[in-house]
């Protein structure tokens, strides 16, 4: 906007020498203006303080402006269990030219901006205390006034193999961000014969073989299962236990798969539809 003087008509983008010219900004989703430059010369007082409106004179050659920013931080909340712990991440990456090999540094942070990856880094895992979920939400508000929570897509991290526990997610555009890990208590299965690790050789889909498979699994809690390598099946419910010719029938959403296993396997059965 250009404020008038001498009662002079002012309009789009041209304003006369020595007139007195305001300049309006608004935030982005990743930026929070601090101020203008003029012709290279930094303004950062606004016309009234705390707001975000910039005044200059105009002078008496063409005036380029260009907007001073920082960048528009999203602080995150973290929700933590008795024994795990979060620590929020920035991550840079580095590629060897000669090897190709990748190498990873980590920075502590409790803040990010819009769009970019944060990486959590989960600590406390022990054998008798696991990562049950890494969840995330953000909160916003509708035209009425109603907040609503919207889920994040929070990720397990396996290109760096240094960390056994890391976590990412994108960062949304929202000030009210929280991540939650639960934890499972695996101490209530110990002893139970059903706990352990297995190395499946096949895998069926109705009849049909799908895979080569070579899969190690572990059974860490009831009815629950986490392939370490192969195809994994952290969602998956055993449904029925051929033992004479080992083989279990595994439930994944409508599908029923059937894996077949080397070596013993027990189980105990704790509802109607799942062991």
């Amino acid at each position: 906007r250009v404020r008038r003087q001498r009662q002079m008509c002012i309009r789009d983008r041209y304003a006369s020498v020595g007139q007195i010219v305001e300049v309006g900004l608004k935030d982005t989703d990743t930026a929070k203006p601090t101020g203008i430059s003029v012709n290279g010369m930094e303004i950062t007082t606004p016309t009234k303080e705390g707001g975000s409106e910039f005044q200059f004179t105009m002078p008496s050659r063409p005036a380029t402006i260009d907007v001073l920013t920082t960048p528009y931080y999203r602080p995150i909340k973290k929700v933590e269990s008795e024994h795990l712990k979060l620590t929020f991440l920035s991550r840079e990456e580095k590629v060897d030219e000669t090897t190709n090999t990748k190498t990873f540094t980590y920075t502590e942070i409790t803040q990010s901006v819009a769009r970019e990856d944060v990486y959590v880094r989960v600590t406390g895992v022990t054998e008798d205390f696991v990562v049950s979920s890494v969840k995330g939400i953000y909160k916003t508000t509708g035209y009425t006034g109603s907040v609503y929570e919207n889920n994040i897509t929070v990720s397990k991290v396996s290109d760096d193999e240094n960390e056994a526990n890391l976590y990412t997610f994108r960062c949304p555009v929202s000030d009210d961000i929280t991540v939650t890990v639960t934890e499972e208590n695996l101490t209530a299965y110990k002893g139970q014969p059903f706990v352990g690790k297995y190395k499946f050789v096949e895998l069926w889909n109705s009849g049909i073989k799908t895979d080569s498979l070579s899969s190690t699994v572990e059974i860490k809690s009831s009815g629950k299962l986490e392939a370490t390598s192969g195809r994994p099946f952290t969602s998956s419910t055993i449904s029925n236990h051929d033992v004479e010719n080992k083989r279990l029938t595994l439930l994944k959403g409508s599908d029923n798969y059937f894996m077949t296993y080397e070596g013993d396997l027990g189980y105990t059965p704790y509802s109607d539809d799942k062991v």
